[in-house]
């Protein structure tokens, strides 16, 4: 006999993300400051926080639940994908809907961050230098 529809689990929905807000990780500053005035002066109502490292990324990220995270992959302390790893823990265990990642490096992405890119098409990968047009625009698609 069929289960009930009664009796169906039910899967709660999982928490939205604040998509008018950002979280910008990067451990050199000058790029923070620069990719802050980018964004700020096309976006001026989306929310910027900032962190320095990827350990300090996760505890801003718990606490705000970013919409889009943009990442630097060589980071101090915890890098990139080890930072992306425990947001994704966080939002699972959370029930917590995952941020759209903007990865962004100046070095050859590894075969590990194309697969996360490739699994799901809201995250990408950007190389710096990066233009403004294409820094606002990828943003701009994430906000959605």
């Amino acid at each position: 006999m069929p289960p009930s529809k009664k009796n169906a689990k039910k899967t709660a929905p999982l928490k939205p993300c604040d998509s008018q807000r950002l979280l910008i990780v990067d451990d050199d500053a000058a790029v923070r400051q620069t990719f802050q005035a980018i964004i700020s002066g096309a976006l001026p109502d989306l929310k910027i926080d900032i962190a320095t490292d990827g350990t300090e990324a996760v505890e801003v990220f718990r606490a705000a639940h970013q919409g889009i995270v943009l990442m630097d992959i060589y980071l101090p302390v915890m890098n990139g994908l080890e930072a992306y790893n425990q947001i994704e823990l966080q939002c699972s265990v959370s029930k917590w809907q995952m941020p759209r990642m903007v990865f962004c490096s100046g070095f050859f992405p590894s075969a590990t961050l194309k697969g996360i890119v490739e699994a799901n098409p809201e995250h990408c990968i950007l190389h710096k230098p990066v233009r403004n047009e294409l820094l606002i625009e990828t943003i701009k698609e994430r906000m959605a």
